[in-house]
Parts: structure tokens; sequence; C-alpha cells
């Protein structure tokens, strides 16, 4: 796999689990969570994995960021009970991508 479509990967991945994280904190139906839980901890799992390949620069860790950004706040745009700033999803994608090794 190359590099630009594994930064693409990585990149969803961290939207997705951030997206799942902002929704598990924000949501206003409950019985929601555990399911949410369980994706949290599945993409988690695949963006590890995948962040391992390689040894990355920080202008690709920067690239990985900004789309993850972008690709968490068009994710959140079919969520019509959630309503939050771009502050909030850089936040949920910084701390996903600390979570995961990706960022220190």
């Amino acid at each position: 796999m190359g590099r630009k479509q594994l930064i693409k990967i990585l990149a969803n991945g961290i939207a997705l689990v951030s997206v799942h994280k902002i929704i598990e904190q924000y949501t206003n139906k409950p019985e929601s969570i555990k399911h949410v839980k369980d994706e949290i901890r599945d993409y988690s799992t695949t963006v590890f994995d995948n962040s391992q390949l390689r040894k990355w620069r920080k202008e690709e860790l920067t690239l990985i960021k900004e789309s993850a950004i972008k690709y968490a706040k068009n994710k959140l745009i079919s969520y019509s009970d959630i309503k939050v700033n771009d502050s909030i999803i850089e936040e949920f994608v910084t701390d996903t991508m600390q979570d995961l090794i990706l960022l220190s």
C-alpha cells in the first residue's frame, strides 16, 4: 500500500474514531452508547495497526490530521442531534491521534 493511500485510510479511520467519541459524549440517544463504544474499539485497533506500517514525517502527520478533521466534519453532518463547533472536532482528532501514538 502506498503512502498516499495509507494517509487517506488513516485520516478516515481517525475521523471515524473521533466522530464516535463525539457521539458517545454528546448524543441524546443513550441506547446507542454500547454500539458506539464497540465501534471506537474496532476502528482504533485498525488505525493503530495501520499507523505502525511506516514511520511518519511531521508533514505527513499534519496532512493526516487536517484530512481527519475535514472527514469528521463531513461525517457529523448526518447526525442532527449532535452540534459541535470546529474546535471540538479538532480537539477530538488531536486526542485520538495522541491516543493511537501518532502524535506526542
